[in-house]
């Protein structure tokens, strides 16, 4: 038996390709996660505003898995014993009590939950963008939003100017109208995308100004309220009006991370080797936003996780056939970064700066690329499709406009 813990892109993807490697052997692969939806999260922009449909940002596990040979378990696991090698599970469906599954593998990708405790109020008032209710919340409150436009102009804040913080505000600064909303970033930094490529960073900064989008730099949340933010500026305190605040920044490890009783960094992730095995314990892997490799810190980026699963994938096999000794070393190797910048807008460096792209091109480029990493043959058919359709749909509608 292997399970998988977390259906996140680490997760599911190891999770199918152990199937399939595995398939001759008669060993069992359990994908443990309590969400019926694998969430493609760099496309949850699109589908807050309506530029992307559900079953391509968020398809149903059951569709991804027909067919893969991997067991989806609804559920949460609460607790793994190491020693007796079991995963206690708590069911999805609340009259079904917890449950104990034996594994001789085991892979963990519980990923990052956000944190709120950290600004005050911000729990009750502001929303965080990290998970698919997170995103349907949003869509649902820019909904009401659009409606209000017609009587006033409507305040936005977004508290994050890295990746996610740039793309939400582009991209709801697009859907409300930029003369119809007065949109602010508040970072404590100096500049946004600190870890950004300079020709993206360059190109957000010229969609942000072209949106009419104010930066508030080296600027801290105080409190938030019912009606705002408390801000602190150069010492100075001041209050921000806002209809909605958006939290961006400040992420933790999950619950289960926290309990799993294994040799953890000064960060809280999980310590592995280079082989992704968890230190002290073979027999359990770690990757994603939940693993710490003692060669060196990852960026915490689906990009990563899925190549970690490459490595995962190999290395349970090889262990499984009993060539423990042919281990894998995983070493990531960036293809560069993407960020959507609005329906018709992106921006895109690959290849170590040698492939830059912008504008119209960048952002079907972007789609299209997304839609080849999805996980089944059959989804990304459909992505192509639905990117294709919304794409080029967005486009025409704007020429004849």
């Amino acid at each position: 038996n292997v399970c998988v813990v977390g259906g996140g892109f680490g997760g599911l993807y190891t999770a199918i390709g152990l199937a399939h490697e595995l398939k001759s052997s008669g060993s069992n692969v359990y994908l443990i996660d309590p969400k019926t939806r694998f969430v493609f999260l760099p496309l949850l922009y699109e589908l807050a505003v309506g530029k992307a449909p559900m079953s391509e940002v968020a398809p149903l596990f059951d569709d991804l898995l027909t067919g893969s040979g991997v067991k989806h378990i609804r559920g949460s696991v609460d607790d793994i014993d190491f020693e007796r090698k079991v995963c206690i599970v708590s069911p999805s469906v609340s009259v079904s009590q917890p449950f104990e599954l034996k594994f001789d593998k085991v892979v963990l990708a519980p990923g990052n939950q956000p944190r709120l405790d950290t600004i005050p109020g911000a729990g009750d008032y502001a929303l965080p963008f990290y998970r698919l209710d997170d995103c349907l919340r949003l869509k649902s409150k820019l909904s009401h939003l659009k409606r209000v436009t017609g009587q006033r102009k409507v305040k936005v804040a977004i508290v994050g100017a890295g990746y996610s913080g740039i793309e939400l505000a582009t991209n709801i600064a697009e859907f409300l109208g930029e003369s119809n909303v007065e949109l602010d970033i508040i970072d404590r930094g100096e500049r946004i995308l600190a870890s950004a490529a300079d020709f993206n960073r360059l190109e957000a900064e010229r969609a942000l100004k072209k949106r009419n989008i104010s930066m508030r730099f080296r600027t801290s949340v105080k409190e938030v309220t019912a009606d705002g933010l408390s801000l602190v500026d150069s010492g100075k305190e001041i209050f921000l009006k806002a209809d909605l605040v958006m939290l961006t920044a400040g992420s933790e490890q999950s619950a289960l991370t926290k309990k799993l009783n294994l040799p953890k960094s000064s960060a809280g992730r999980v310590l592995v080797r280079d082989t992704l095995q968890c230190v002290g314990n073979s027999d359990a892997f770690c990757l994603g936003d939940s693993a710490a490799i003692d060669n060196g810190e990852v960026p915490p980026t689906a990009q990563v996780a899925m190549q970690q699963s490459g490595t995962v994938v190999y290395n349970v096999v090889q262990s499984v056939r009993g060539n423990a000794g042919c281990q894998r070393k995983f070493r990531f190797v960036s293809l560069g970064e993407m960020l959507s910048l609005g329906s018709l807008n992106a921006t895109m460096s690959s290849l170590g700066g040698y492939v830059q792209l912008n504008g119209p091109l960048a952002a079907i480029s972007r789609r299209a690329v997304y839609a080849l990493r999805m996980p089944t043959f059959t989804q990304k058919a459909k992505a192509l499709v639905t990117a294709t359709s919304t794409t080029f749909g967005t486009a025409w509608s704007k020429v004849f406009k």
